[in-house]
């Protein structure tokens, strides 16, 4: 049910709201495009992680050896990429060309801050 106008504002008034009408046009809003550019910059929206770049080159870091036996699983908190490795005696390879594959995902787009990678038995 709609009351008359000086109804409505009798009762915005006592309600100490604002009068139905005053705030029809903000002009501090902002376009909808341009909060969704803004999103789309602050979470990198459609541009590839470092994860996917990882694992696209994946069989280049690691050889072809070792491609099908272990997989990178994460990225942690302290910037380390954590590998699943299926074999205690590949994850010590692996160990040892550890400094190799750091330098080679370092060169990949996007992955220039992880620091160390990680061998876990999985």
């Amino acid at each position: 049910m709609r009351l008359p106008r000086k109804i409505e504002n009798a009762i915005a008034d006592f309600r100490n709201l604002p009068r139905p009408g005053d705030h029809e046009w903000d002009p501090g809003s902002k376009n909808v495009g341009s909060l969704i550019e803004v999103l789309i910059e602050r979470y990198h929206i459609g541009k590839e992680r470092p994860e996917q770049m990882i694992m696209a080159h994946w069989r280049e870091i690691v050889g072809d050896t070792g491609a099908s036996r272990c997989a990178p699983e994460r990225i942690d908190s302290q910037s380390r990429l954590v590998v699943a490795v299926s074999n205690p005696i590949l994850r010590r390879e692996l160990h040892f060309a550890r400094r190799k594959m750091l330098a080679k995902i370092n060169s990949l787009p996007g992955c220039e801050h992880i620091r160390d990678i990680e061998f876990k038995a999985g």
